[in-house]
């Protein structure tokens, strides 16, 4: 149970969010990708594409900023990617007659959103929509959705006995890149908001393990410049290593787009002494350049119904 009227299942491959008697999808492909009236009945964690990326190890890249370094490569210290679906922004950014701030302004409730998402029909999914609201509050009934719906995806990929021996830590915001609620005027920060309701859902204790030491400037979309950046932007706390060592860590965060800045905080908590890894994101984004190849692996990977 998310709240008193919501609550979040797994209903054949797709999480379902169930809403005052009536079963809305939240993580499938929506219908705007396909052929009218057909939908993919595919969602994380098991469509093709995201198991490619959970598996992947970065091959060599190379530092833009210094010739000299010449190729190195990424260490990838953590399990696998856990997501609760995929976060369709590139197709939100192309959808026509609905604004952001329109989007923003329905965060109230669910009702709200919903009937906008009824109105518009954008090329999005629920969970997309859902994410884009934790952008902007810290409404409870945004994170009890995410944070139930990545409860079950995490229980569908990792064993009771691995999650019984783990901690929940999540990225961290500066002070002075704090997001701010627009309806209550207070700041916070949404991993963090989704790391404790998953946290709550799985029986976990939440400790804030890593510091971010300067607030972000504009993130760079090549994954090698990111992974640059979170080098001089993290680290572990001194406590970290003492609290971590031999246990598991569920690094948690709302959305991964690269992936660099958990790669990189990956290997630090393994360094550190934590026994396994665990990357868990609301939403798993698709790379700009894999939208075409995502359409074809699922087509391929999942049944299209009428």
């Amino acid at each position: 149970m998310v709240l008193d009227s919501v609550s979040v299942r797994l209903k054949g491959y797709c999480l379902q969010v169930e809403y005052e008697g009536t079963l809305y999808p939240l993580s499938l492909i929506p219908s705007g990708f396909l052929p009218e009236g057909q939908l993919c009945v595919c969602s994380y964690p098991n469509c093709k594409y995201f198991r490619l990326h959970s598996e992947e190890r970065w091959e060599v890249i190379i530092n833009p900023h210094s010739a000299r370094i010449g190729p190195w490569r990424v260490p990838i210290d953590y399990e696998r990617v856990v997501a609760a679906g995929i976060f369709y922004q590139k197709w939100y950014r192309y959808s026509r007659g609905l604004k952001t701030e329109q989007l923003y302004n329905s965060c109230t409730d669910l009702n709200s959103l919903i009937s906008l998402i009824r109105r518009h029909r954008p090329r999005i999914n629920l969970l997309t929509a859902i994410i884009y609201c934790n952008k902007v509050s810290s409404n409870e009934w945004i994170y009890g959705i995410l944070g139930e719906a990545l409860s079950i995806a995490l229980s569908l990929v990792v064993d009771d006995d691995t999650l019984s021996r783990s901690i929940v830590t999540y990225t961290p915001r500066h002070k002075e890149d704090m997001k701010e609620d627009r309806f209550k005027g207070i700041q916070f920060n949404q991993a963090e908001l989704l790391a404790k309701s998953l946290a709550r859902r799985l029986g976990l204790k939440v400790v804030d393990l890593v510091e971010k030491m300067e607030p972000s400037r504009r993130s760079p979309k090549d994954r090698a410049e990111r992974y640059l950046r979170a080098l001089n932007l993290y680290k572990l706390r001194p406590e970290a290593p003492n609290l971590i060592r031999g246990l598991n860590v569920i690094f948690v965060d709302d959305v991964r787009t690269t992936g660099a800045t958990s790669t990189y905080i990956s290997t630090l908590l393994r360094d550190a002494g934590a026994q396994r890894v665990y990357v868990a994101v609301a939403g798993r984004s698709v790379l700009d350049e894999d939208y075409n190849r995502f359409y074809e692996i699922e087509r391929e990977s999942c049944g299209v119904v009428s």
